[in-house]
């Protein structure tokens, strides 16, 4: 039950952030979103590490801050 608590966190601080940055279109939010839960519901049900899958997170999150950044200039 903590692993889902943990989870959820994790998911809502990942919207909450692509939300501020602003960094993406919405159809690749909405993808961010899912990967997110997806990552949540493995690391409970195959008690994965969520390191791992917060780290995958952040690089998704990088790079669409980035392109978002090259296209602009």
């Amino acid at each position: 039950m903590l692993e889902l608590l943990f989870g959820l966190i994790v998911f809502a601080v990942v919207a909450l952030l692509v939300l501020i940055i602003g960094a993406v279109a919405l159809p690749v939010f909405i993808v961010v979103l899912v990967i997110a839960l997806i990552l949540a519901l493995l690391g409970v049900i195959f008690k994965l590490t969520f390191s791992i899958g917060f780290v995958v997170l952040i690089v998704i999150l990088a790079g669409a801050f980035f392109s978002r950044n090259g296209k602009r200039h």
